[in-house]
């Protein structure tokens, strides 16, 4: 059965990933839900989490995997982005390649270097690689659970608190009849984006699962490969 993937890259013990298994059919299964600090821990997760449960199909990575050569770094993807994104949502959700922290701009081609390499040596299938945007998914599929979305990951806020509107989104995937929980759920707000991410893969990997996405072409400069923006529309 196929395992999708979604990686939240960051730093220490904020590199998150889950998996999902899919059975043909929504719910998808939360098979996983854990953050590491690097990229060799989280491939190993992956590798280990295929092995027992299935066969990995797609991953989808919260970073870009594609760049551009303009001096401001956007890409045409991301130009075309911005028609998607609710007004609400703030500005500092979506920024240029250029301005994005090392540990994610660099960690997440790395883990998709990663996986291609294993995918070559036969240690894992070949898979399909896209490039996620786990808020403005969040934003598009859930704009019902706007405050949460926009305190999930305040860090103003109580770490308890965090997980409080990290338990409520996690709440309306699972009411919305697009996740099962099979294990731990996500408890911290990198947790909960490698789900958005995930969801994400399993759009990209089954169209006709239920859950609606919307793709875009990446950049031209394309050091991993040609890779796609995809983000999520609508949930079943």
């Amino acid at each position: 059965m196929p395992i999708l993937v979604g990686a939240h890259p960051g730093g220490r013990n904020s590199f998150a990933v889950s998996a999902l298994f899919w059975t043909g059919r929504l719910p998808a299964m939360l098979i996983g839900s854990r953050a590491y600090s690097g990229v060799d821990a989280v491939l190993n997760d992956i590798m280990g989490t295929f092995g027992e449960w299935g066969e990995l199909s797609a991953a989808a990575i919260d970073s870009p995997l594609t760049w551009s050569g303009s001096p401001n770094g956007w890409r045409e993807c991301d130009r075309e982005l911005k028609r998607y994104i609710p007004q609400w949502v703030p500005r500092t959700w979506h920024r240029s390649p250029n301005a994005l922290p090392g540990a994610i701009g660099i960690q997440g081609p790395a883990l998709t270097w990663s996986l291609a390499v294993e995918a070559k040596r036969g240690n894992i299938p070949v898979h399909t690689v896209v490039e996620a945007h786990s808020r403005i998914s969040m934003a598009r599929v859930m704009p019902e659970m706007r405050k949460s979305s926009l305190s999930y990951s305040r860090r103003d806020l109580t770490v308890a608190t965090r997980r409080k509107h990290v338990a409520r989104l996690v709440e309306h995937l699972v009411d919305s009849g697009a996740l099962k929980i099979e294990l731990e759920p996500p408890s911290s707000p990198e947790q909960l984006d490698a789900l958005m991410c995930a969801l994400t893969a399993l759009s990209a990997h089954a169209p006709d699962s239920g859950l609606v996405s919307h793709t875009f072409e990446g950049g031209e400069i394309r050091p991993v490969g040609t890779r796609k923006l995809v983000i999520l529309d609508a949930l079943p």
